[in-house]
């Protein structure tokens, strides 16, 4: 953060009854900008930096010719921060002020984020002092108008600048432009001896700056620096988002770089041939850990001669990054069909290929009914978000004789297809051990005939297992749900009475409030402003008086809470038909 930055933990509060509306403490606040004491009036413009209101622009403006050097300086901060390029002018003015000014005018700009603020902040760009900060405003701002700047002060000063730091603004402002990047003579060519700075993150900023520009004869050592400096995870780079030109280059190499090129080809997906794809995806190992990117990028080719390489690498692959390429055996379904007819594979592969080709759900579901017990698991667990195969298998039966083999994936079947079905036989089970799968399924499912067999297992469950069901129980929500959370809300040690108060808080009715006004007085703070949240969801008289009562609770970020509700919240709802006719009755004569 820059110097001079206005923040809640230095801003002094101004003693205004906590009764009042937002709207009229804002009033207040304001009218005493006009106050003959300096420090009130410092303290209120403070205040309005952080109420973040845009009506105390136009007063905020007028103390920029104050007096008091340090209410002009609080001033500037605030207008940056509530303004916009109207007030691009006015903070330039004091650009060449006092240093205290200056630095609030820089951060000002910086925070106004005006493409109209450039032309201000390059003219002190060779001030030794304030000039690195102006850099970083300007680099901040973006756009290739401040490429432009950045880079001639760089042409002219490179010598004299720190070179780590002014690359990484480079590197900024370059990535960030969504348009052509413009080419500025001389900029690759100061850039690339960087290419062999021993200070790695020196190089690895300028072969970002390079490869955003454009097309040089740097790009292969650029790229071979950020293969090198970003982990093999990393996504595409900004700096590679318009160089469909590298494709080629980026699909012959191996680990991330390959990873990289897929995601290009995803963004330019006729600048490459299908043969070429062929040849990077036969390059793939089984431990690619990039087959979403592949299968992205052929989604976007769309060309069939590319079929007999992805049931390639999908044979290829492990299970579990199998799935992310069933779109693209869908899309080409004609042709992997024939390829399936010669294809060596074992009979699992070959049944969970055939789900996404056409192939019948009840052939599918007849020949999952011939595999061994845990070829069958793992198939069905493959296939769990096909209904219509689903509904063909045997469940009940198998349930009823083997429910400890079936019923985690009974679970997962029953989620993933929403097959309501599997309930009744879930719901058995989980009366009699809560298995937190089961537990997940019917809080998915908003089961509320499993809400008895939930709160029966709170007390004498685990920690993690207790935490899961009070969360179940506020998802499925009812009466009987509520009954049961409000039981563990007083009977539960924290952590489990706040996540009880939490789970509550989502699904009781308005007649429940009271439950959560008792609240307001508990010693944790954490329930106090979880009881915020919940008041605050459920307009009333009594609601409000509680609101008003906990925007002065000494814990701020539940003060803050309750406050921003009262400030935000139609005070209609709160209040009884007959305090608002008088409001609206004194509104008018006040007119």
């Amino acid at each position: 953060m820059l110097p001079g930055t206005l923040t809640e933990q230095n801003t002094l509060d101004i003693h205004i009854s906590n009764s009042l509306t937002f709207s009229d403490k804002f009033s207040q606040t304001l009218s005493l900008l006009s106050h003959e004491n300096t420090d009130i009036v410092l303290k209120a413009v403070q205040t309005l930096y952080n109420l973040r209101d845009i009506r105390a622009l136009g007063p905020l403006r007028s103390l920029l010719s104050h007096a008091d050097i340090e209410v002009v300086h609080a001033a500037i901060l605030a207008v940056g921060h509530l303004g916009d390029n109207r007030v691009v002018h006015a903070l330039a003015g004091f650009l060449k002020a006092d240093p205290l000014l200056q630095t609030a005018a820089v951060h000002a700009l910086w925070e106004l984020r005006s493409p109209s603020a450039i032309a201000p902040l390059s003219q002190i760009l060779k001030d030794s002092i304030i000039g690195p900060m102006a850099a970083e405003a300007i680099a901040c701002i973006g756009g290739a108008a401040a490429f432009r700047v950045l880079v001639k002060h760089w042409l002219e000063f490179q010598k004299q600048t720190d070179t780590e730091n002014y690359l990484v603004l480079l590197r900024y402002v370059i990535e960030g432009i969504a348009d052509k990047i413009p080419k500025v003579q001389g900029f690759c060519e100061s850039i690339a001896p960087y290419l062999n700075d021993p200070n790695n993150a020196i190089r690895a900023s300028a072969a970002c700056c390079l490869l955003a520009a454009g097309p040089c004869a740097g790009d292969e050592k650029a790229l071979a620096i950020l293969s090198e400096t970003l982990p093999a995870s990393y996504d595409l780079p900004a700096c590679l988002r318009y160089r469909g030109d590298l494709i080629r280059s980026l699909l012959k190499a191996d680990g991330p770089v390959k990873r990289w090129g897929f995601q290009m080809v995803s963004r330019f997906p006729k600048s490459v041939s299908s043969r070429f794809l062929i040849d990077a995806m036969n390059g793939c190992d089984r431990d690619c850990e990039y087959v979403n990117h592949i299968a992205e990028a052929l989604m976007k080719v769309k060309d069939p001669v590319v079929a007999p390489a992805v049931l390639n690498l999908y044979l290829r692959v492990s299970w579990n990054m199998r799935t992310l390429l069933h779109p693209l055996m869908r899309m080409f379904k004609k042709q992997i069909r024939s390829l399936l007819i010669d294809c060596d594979t074992d009979d699992e592969t070959r049944v969970v290929i055939s789900s996404n080709i056409g192939i019948s759900p009840v052939c599918i579901a007849l020949e999952i009914l011939d595999f061994p017990l845990d070829s069958r698991i793992l198939v069905i667990s493959i296939l769990s978000e096909n209904k219509a195969i689903m509904k063909c298998l045997p469940w009940t039966q198998w349930l009823k004789n083997n429910s400890g083999f079936y019923i985690t994936v009974a679970a997962e079947v029953a989620v993933k297809t929403h097959f309501k079905e599997l309930l009744p036989v879930l719901r058995k089970t989980l009366a009699a051990y809560p298995v937190a799968r089961i537990i997940r399924a019917v809080g998915e499912l908003g089961d509320r005939e499993s809400v008895p067999a939930l709160i029966s297992h709170l007390s004498s469950s685990s920690s993690y297992t207790g935490s899961l069901i009070i969360e179940t129980l506020g998802r499925i929500g009812g009466k009987e749900a509520v009954e049961g959370l409000k039981n563990a809300a007083l009977s539960l040690e924290p952590p489990g009475k706040r996540l009880a108060f939490r789970a509550l808080s989502g699904c009781v009715a308005g007649d429940d409030c009271s439950f959560f006004r008792d609240a307001v007085a508990d010693s944790d703070w954490y329930i106090r402003m979880i009881s915020v949240d919940a008041i605050s969801r459920r307009p009333g008289p009594e609601n409000f008086s509680a609101l008003v009562k906990l925007s002065a609770d000494p814990v701020p970020v539940v003060a803050q809470r309750a406050f921003y509700f009262l400030k935000h919240l139609p005070m209609s709802g709160f209040m009884p038909v007959e305090d608002v006719q008088l409001q609206e009755h004194r509104a008018a004569e006040e007119d």
